[in-house]
């Protein structure tokens, strides 16, 4: 999922970065998930760049996340 990798796919660069490890590796059709976190979702464009980077969808925890306490968890969406 996309919280729990590292880096965590929060942003266009980090989604690259995953695109660019997975080069030569992958011989069948995949798709990269982005994670809504406190850090990004209030900044509408940060979302939209995602999306339009070509992830599959995006993720959000209203609760603790999976990856611990890494991100804190969104008590309210814009």
């Amino acid at each position: 999922m996309p919280l729990n990798s590292d880096p965590s796919t929060v942003s266009r660069e980090t989604l690259e970065l995953k695109i660019k490890a997975a080069e030569n590796r992958i011989y069948i059709d995949v798709g990269f998930w982005g994670g809504l976190v406190p850090e990004n979702v209030f900044n509408a464009s940060a979302p939209e760049d995602l999306l339009k980077a070509g992830v599959l969808g995006l993720k959000v925890n209203y609760s603790r996340s999976e990856s611990g306490t890494r991100f804190n968890r969104i008590v309210q969406m814009p």
